[in-house]
């Protein structure tokens, strides 16, 4: 689960990134925020995990 997590994650923040190259400034905000809520369940799995 905690792959899946943090691959979802970084798929969000590449998406990001391919936006602002692009100057789409407004949706890279949009897929910069989408990832927030998979890093933070990929934070707090991480630590109940152990």
């Amino acid at each position: 689960m905690t792959r899946a997590l943090l691959a979802s994650a970084v798929v969000m923040d590449v998406a990001g990134w391919a936006c602002t190259a692009q100057g789409a400034y407004g949706l890279a905000r949009v897929c910069f925020s989408a990832a927030v809520p998979f890093i933070a369940a990929w934070a707090l799995w991480s630590l109940c995990e152990r």
